[in-house]
């Protein structure tokens, strides 16, 4: 085995615990807590739950053949959930601030619109090519809008 084979069975074994972790603490969150499952806190968690394992999924499809749709699953379930992950994080920091806007305007600037673009981005790359798309050898390749649709 070389570097890449080890580094990929390495990413994944950290996927998987920490999809685990991540259930964990929304069973506690949910459960013991009783805390809604519309809490900032547990959409955080579910997101963080589907980031790891849409994650772990696309590293361990990536390259293989017939798997262009569990391919395409995992990386748009990985993109719309880290822009989930990271929006929902920022919410809970102004809130930790007790930073607060006066009208609904600057959250549907900051929040709503980055997410439906992120999502229409994700869901249309098939066709579009524009974040992800399978190359040859059904390997992923990156599209010219993949930095931006990752990073929100």
């Amino acid at each position: 085995m070389n570097f890449h084979s080890y580094a990929d069975i390495l990413f994944v074994e950290i996927s998987v615990f920490s999809a685990l972790l991540f259930a964990y603490l929304l069973y506690n969150n949910i459960f013991l807590y009783k805390t809604s499952i519309k809490d900032k806190l547990s959409i955080l968690l579910m997101a963080g739950l589907v980031e790891t394992i849409s994650d772990g999924i696309w590293q361990f499809v990536d390259g293989a053949p017939g798997a262009s749709a569990w391919n395409f699953a995992a990386a748009c379930g990985s993109t719309i959930s880290m822009a989930v992950l990271t929006s929902t994080l920022t919410m809970i920091s102004l809130d930790c601030f007790r930073l607060q806007f006066k009208s609904r305007v600057p959250y549907i600037l900051l929040y709503v619109l980055p997410l439906a673009a992120i999502a229409v981005m994700g869901l249309t790359t098939p066709w579009t090519e524009l974040v992800f798309y399978i190359g040859e050898n059904w390997v992923m390749e990156y599209g010219a809008l993949y930095s931006y649709a990752m990073m929100p």
